[in-house]
């Protein structure tokens, strides 16, 4: 609720979890803000998953491996799949690092595009890398096989990841980052005000944004864009990003930025380059 995004319903616990700052709350039946009836949602997680496989093959030995399970139950899987004693893995993106290359005579990818539609001109390298990451564990053998599940087979990410082709992949990343302007063909810089008067931080970005106009008038200006902090609701972010042709130019923003920050105390200003 603090957050407010969707909870998690832990099947083992019996209780729902917020996936960013943990909270859990016992399971109810209805909203306890609206009293309406609560509702499942249609999104199954790796726990539905475990379920399902365990009905339909009730004889496979098989560990789930995801963030928020137990240390020691988790090397204790480790061990298990190294010794050959468990025959199937269910895991989300935590898992990749922890699995040794090599290991799986099939590996099975569900929706990858789900991070493609992230607020983030990274998260097609992000997507292609998890992809990559996923061949690396198959077997050196003729008969291993990766397999994707997806709805956007033609997007360059998942096609050359599933097929660990990078050159192609860099080359059409490439063209995309430059018709659009996007690093390395600029410099870009995230900018974040926040505070918790949400008139205050949002009358601080107006300030800056004519302010950096007038100073820098090359600069492109994206944004602003309004947004609840996810684990705290009480604190509010204004998100802006900019562009600049020149990497030269920095360092004057950056000292510009820094004196704004001193000048204006009603919002924490934050920045970093994205490359």
């Amino acid at each position: 609720p603090a957050c407010q995004i969707p909870l998690i319903f832990d099947k083992k616990k019996g209780e729902l979890v917020c996936r960013y700052c943990g909270q859990s709350m016992s399971r109810q039946e209805t909203c306890p803000g609206c009293g309406r009836q609560l509702k499942a949602g249609r999104i199954k997680g790796s726990q539905f998953l475990v379920e399902r496989i365990k009905k339909a093959l009730p004889d496979l030995n098989l560990a789930l491996l995801e963030e928020g399970e137990e240390k020691s139950k988790i090397e204790g899987y480790l061990k298990k799949i190294k010794s050959g004693k468990i025959q199937l893995v269910i895991g989300t993106e935590y898992a990749l690092p922890r699995l040794s290359p090599g290991s799986f005579s099939l590996v099975v990818v569900i929706e990858p595009e789900i991070a493609i539609n992230l607020p983030d001109f990274k998260a097609s390298e992000q997507t292609f890398i998890r992809l990559f990451k996923a061949s690396e564990l198959l077997a050196n053998r003729p008969s291993s096989k990766l397999m994707v599940i997806t709805s956007m087979p033609d997007q360059p990410s998942i096609k050359y990841g599933a097929q660990a082709d990078y050159p192609s992949f860099y080359r059409e990343e490439l063209e995309y980052r430059q018709l659009l302007k996007y690093p390395p063909f600029s410099l870009l810089v995230s900018l974040t005000l926040s505070g918790h008067n949400l008139r205050r931080v949002a009358g601080a970005s107006r300030q800056l944004g004519e302010e950096l106009n007038e100073r820098f008038p090359a600069l492109e200006i994206i944004g602003p864009k309004v947004k609840p902090r996810l684990w705290k609701k009480v604190q509010k972010e204004v998100k802006l990003y900019l562009r600049l042709a020149e990497s030269k130019e920095f360092f004057a923003l950056s000292q510009f930025l820094e004196d704004f920050s001193h000048q204006h105390s009603q919002a924490r200003l934050s920045y970093r380059i994205l490359l």
